[in-house]
């Protein structure tokens, strides 16, 4: 099982660094991996929901994680003592307003939600009880701002009422959240199948986004076979699956998240 730290900041994993003799891996658009064990990757993303959400993709894109984990400071709406761990129940975005056309405050229309969930928070919970040492739980509010003590603060904690503020976290939950996506490999079996515009056509015919996560051909007695391994929104995998049932010479299964 490979996990995926995410950093905002050098500061924050400096000392992991450290301890542990990590190797550096690559620099992809100013982000910096690095090999902290044989299964875990970490990233450095850099400040802000852009620069998060865009290391969260490249993490998943270049190394396939089975889990990814947000890691790093946060301000905090309580009088909770600096060190203390806090396990996310789950994210929002403070600074998502679209209120003027009637939408709740922090609504992504997107995906039509306000609130994006930790993968396993019993799970979670569980490993720190292991461990012995005290924790929090509570909600995580996001946003391109750094909280003060200012009256913008006191409304995300009157409207949204959560334990931390952040910069990342939210944005981090939204392009990763494994229980959104279903996994599917297909296998085509001639070279004329190969060359159907799939992608694009479950986009323009049916809006169903996919996310390309493999691809490949091969040539074989003459005979040219693909396989593709694609990511597809939950709620249109059913849609999804039955229009490439209806494209010949293609065959589609569905797959665990941890096969590559």
């Amino acid at each position: 099982m490979l996990t995926g730290l995410l950093y905002a900041m050098k500061g924050e994993i400096e000392s992991l660094l450290n301890t542990e003799n990590a190797e550096p891996l690559q620099s992809a658009a100013g982000v910096e991996f690095y090999q902290i064990r044989p299964n875990v990757i970490a990233c450095i993303g850099g400040v802000s929901k852009v620069n998060a959400a865009m290391a969260t993709e490249l993490l998943i894109s270049l190394y396939h994680p089975d889990l990814v984990l947000n890691v790093g400071v946060a301000g905090c709406f309580e009088d909770v003592p600096i060190g203390t761990i806090v396990l996310a129940e789950a994210f929002l975005q403070h600074d998502v307003d679209t209120t003027a056309v009637g939408d709740p405050a922090g609504l992504v229309s997107t995906v039509n939600r306000t609130e994006f969930p930790t993968s396993d928070l019993e799970k979670a919970k569980a490993a720190m009880d292991k461990t012995g040492f005290a924790y929090r739980t509570g909600l995580v509010a996001t946003g391109d701002w750094f909280a003060t003590d200012t009256p913008r603060a006191h409304w995300i904690s009157d409207t949204f009422h959560p334990l931390l503020c952040d910069m990342e976290g939210g944005a981090d939950a939204q392009v990763y959240n494994p229980q959104d996506e279903k996994l599917v490999r297909l296998v085509f079996k001639d070279s004329k199948t190969t060359s159907i515009p799939l992608i694009a056509r479950l986009a323009a015919e049916e809006g169903v986004f996919c996310n390309v996560i493999s691809a490949s051909t091969q040539k074989l007695s003459e005979t040219v076979y693909g396989s593709m391994m694609l990511g597809i929104p939950s709620t249109q995998y059913d849609k999804a699956v039955a229009f490439i049932h209806n494209v010949a010479n293609v065959q589609v299964e569905e797959v665990d998240h941890h096969v590559q």
